[in-house]
């Protein structure tokens, strides 16, 4: 199959938000072209016998893949439209590494104390720090977000830690590769809804959830945030963007059981405060903000009595 290979310069601090957003597409793969090297990866290197000129530039390079059975016109069309005054150079390729080179730098590492993600392909024995893990997350994210590794996984998945309680009902919006739910599932918490609107990350998730042998509690099902859903929750978790959670608010008060947990995680730390005053002027209040490399998670509980029992 032939792909088409686009890719465009932004500002290095817009980089997280343009290809978070990214995943809103059938997007088959992101690349970053980032020829700094930090200080951290410095220490990993034998830079010592090198001469390099390590300057930070403003601009950072992104590169993604469409199908080329893709409506490529319509997509670009939608991107070009949120993202106003980019440039986007378009060819041709039939190059399919890319779709597989990240995986050499996708490795297990630790969310918290208890808890590690673990790429499928990994031999968990192989990695002596975790493999005595208490709960292990094997994952494949394929094309869906949801590797782990980025900071708003990552709260979501500690506040998950923090606030689920044994057999807790839950809702994950927007699910992608289905690792939230998965967390959610070996931490103790009960049965739960997986929703993605997008048909390959459902897939995906499905995958995830046999890999884990969570099927019995988890169901994965295709819709547009809460449209299939119905059946009171103990909490929700949303991972998307600050836009789209105050959109959805109202609809997941209606199905939120009494002092039902929201976690919501994919914001900006320009957009906090719009967040945090919509939500307590529409009926949750705030329990804990934690933030990560500009982004920002925020758990909040539902204050009044209007929730129902499953």
């Amino acid at each position: 199959m032939k792909y088409i290979e686009i890719e465009t310069s932004l500002s290095r601090d817009d980089v997280d938000v343009f290809c978070a957003q990214l995943y809103d597409f059938p997007i088959q793969g992101v690349e970053i072209i980032d020829e700094y090297i930090s200080e951290n990866e410095q220490k990993q290197m034998y830079v010592d016998a090198l001469e390099f000129d390590n300057i930070m530039e403003e601009q950072v390079g992104v590169r993604f893949y469409l199908s080329e059975e893709d409506d490529v016109q319509k997509i670009m069309g939608t991107i070009q439209t949120l993202f106003p005054g980019y440039v986007f150079r378009q060819k041709m390729s039939d190059d399919q590494d890319w779709a597989h080179n990240w995986k050499k730098y996708y490795k297990p590492f630790a969310i918290s104390k208890r808890m590690v993600v673990k790429p499928i392909w990994e031999d968990i024995n192989a990695w002596p720090d975790f493999r005595n893990a208490e709960i292990i997350i094997d994952i494949d994210p394929g094309m869906a977000f949801g590797s782990g590794t980025h900071e708003t996984t990552s709260l979501c998945m500690k506040a998950i830690e923090k606030y689920t309680k044994p057999e807790d009902s839950f809702v994950d919006i927007g699910c992608g590769s289905g690792i939230l739910g998965i967390a959610a599932a070996k931490l103790g918490a009960g049965k739960g809804i997986l929703i993605d609107i997008d048909a390959s990350a459902c897939k995906i998730a499905r995958e995830n959830v046999m890999s884990n042998r969570v099927e019995d509690q988890l169901e994965v099902i295709q819709g547009d945030l809460l449209e299939n859903v119905s059946a009171k929750v103990d909490f929700a978790v949303a991972n998307i963007f600050a836009e789209i959670i105050i959109s959805v608010t109202g609809d997941v008060h209606k199905i939120l059981k009494n002092q039902g947990i929201f976690i919501a995680s994919g914001i900006i730390k320009e957009k906090e405060e719009l967040v945090v005053s919509y939500l307590t002027e529409h009926g949750f209040d705030i329990l804990d903000i934690t933030r990560d490399g500009g982004w920002i998670a925020i758990v909040s509980k539902s204050r009044d009595d209007s929730g129902g029992e499953v």
